[in-house]
């Protein structure tokens, strides 16, 4: 019996298998009229995302936004950055846990794919944290609790 090298995947003149992973959230510009998008999403979600969930999120943004509002460099800073990215995957940890409430808005407002459209982009991130306060704001006013 011959020796089989597991690790390598051309052995027997096979080739190696392709793989292409289509992203979940592609990078997509958040639109002039961020705000009309934001009631948008809001009135039309079939989500029952609470208050304190999206108010946590806005909460780490506007931590980043504390610092890069004094900067004037027109990139993020390389913390911002990192915090950035955290924000990311607290959204989507958020996400996973709540597929029925979380996930959907996630989804529906397009927050990771506005986020990925950011790179270090300074006035980018200031817009985003500007959607998201619409976002909560609308929220707030289409809720049905007092």
């Amino acid at each position: 019996m011959a020796y089989h090298d597991y690790r390598n995947p051309r052995q027997n003149n096979r080739p190696a298998p392709q793989t292409t992973v289509t992203p979940l959230h592609p990078p997509m510009e958040l639109p002039e009229e961020y705000v009309e998008a934001a009631e948008k999403v809001m009135q039309n979600g079939n989500f029952k995302i609470s208050t304190s969930k999206i108010r946590g999120f806005l909460s780490i943004a506007n931590d980043i936004y504390n610092v890069e509002s004094r900067r004037k460099e027109e990139t993020l800073a390389k913390e911002s950055l990192d915090k950035l990215n955290m924000l990311r995957v607290r959204i989507l940890y958020e996400a996973g846990r709540d597929k029925n409430n979380v996930k959907p808005f996630v989804e529906e407002s397009r927050i990771i794919n506005y986020l990925k459209s950011i790179g270090d982009s300074r006035q980018k991130f200031i817009r985003f944290c500007r959607y998201l306060e619409a976002l909560v704001a609308y929220h707030r006013f289409f809720s049905e609790s007092e």
